[in-house]
């Protein structure tokens, strides 16, 4: 970043910590770089986990995961995904479905209405 002004970061609800920035006075007319990488895009990937799924593994680690993505769309649009290729081998007794981003944390929906179809196979 850079401005012919004194940039002031120190001010309670500045946006430097959205910016990766410290809360501190930045020199006018001089180029400064953010001190930590910017986490711009923080959900990268969408996992659809299902508990349906026991003998999945991903980077070698035990898996619910039965499809993941990237949202084609800007943020705030609907997000349709229709998986290709789920194959089931088991009795299913009962299913719970997350939403999670690549680190495994729940991805916060906001109250938004979310629809998930599986389709089972006939003798799952």
């Amino acid at each position: 970043m850079t401005c012919s002004n004194k940039i002031d970061f120190t001010a309670d609800n500045s946006i430097a910590k959205l910016l990766d920035f410290k809360n501190s006075i930045y020199d006018s007319d001089k180029v400064h770089e953010s001190e930590e990488l910017m986490n711009i895009l923080k959900v990268n990937c969408i996992k659809v986990d299902c508990k349906l799924i026991t003998s999945s593994l991903y980077n070698g680690t035990p898996s619910q995961t039965i499809h993941e993505f990237f949202p084609s769309i800007p943020a705030g649009y609907k997000i349709v995904e229709l998986p290709r290729h789920l194959v089931f081998h088991s009795t299913i007794s009962k299913v719970q479905i997350s939403l999670n981003e690549k680190e495994d944390n729940l991805i916060n929906v906001r109250e938004e209405t979310i629809t998930v179809r599986l389709l089972i196979p006939n003798g799952a």
